[in-house]
């Protein structure tokens, strides 16, 4: 199915993505796909989980001797190279206001691989004293997440031609150094 969604977007582009044109593609009924599925946008944000997680064990390696606010900072270079790999099109049916994934207050934590991993970098940099301790994470995601999806926000506008990985890493390097503890 995730293959087939590929297929539709770079055959058609965006506006041919439908529930209807991915069950047909990938020869399955509609209900097969609702029993998988909530929408075309739970689709997307699946495969986009899903093209992370490859670059999991080499976000992890590279990340080895960074602080916190660096790995944090990494994360979302490897985000960017799997976004620039799915193409402005496909993020594009991605950054909706209808999409569910983008809530990620009310998605499930398994859904939010990048969001879990900064905040998993960031209690590592408290127990180290690097970030402080008075963290309200729940703000903490929300502006990142908005600085994320805000860059690739505009990255999609400007059909690829904004420099979203440069972009990204010098508003999270101004945001995070907030965080951190200072001497």
């Amino acid at each position: 199915m995730l293959e087939a969604v590929v297929r539709i977007v770079q055959a058609r582009g965006i506006a041919g993505l439908s529930v209807r044109a991915i069950c047909e593609e990938a020869g399955l009924s509609t209900g097969a796909f609702y029993h998988l599925f909530d929408s075309k946008e739970d689709v997307i944000g699946y495969y986009l989980t899903y093209t992370f997680k490859r670059y999991e064990d080499e976000v992890i390696a590279s990340s080895e001797n960074l602080t916190a606010s660096q790995k944090v900072r990494n994360i979302y270079q490897y985000l960017v190279k799997c976004y620039e790999e799915a193409g402005y099109e496909f993020m594009t049916a991605f950054y909706t206001p209808a999409n569910p994934m983008l809530n990620y207050r009310n998605r499930p934590e398994s859904n939010g691989v990048v969001l879990e991993k900064v905040c998993e970098y960031l209690v590592q940099g408290q127990e180290e004293g690097t970030i402080r301790s008075d963290l309200d994470f729940d703000e903490v995601k929300l502006e990142i997440a908005m600085i994320a999806t805000g860059v690739m926000f505009y990255w999609c506008v400007f059909q690829g031609d904004v420099d979203a990985a440069g972009l990204i890493d010098k508003k999270l390097e101004q945001y995070l150094s907030t965080l951190e503890v200072r001497s």
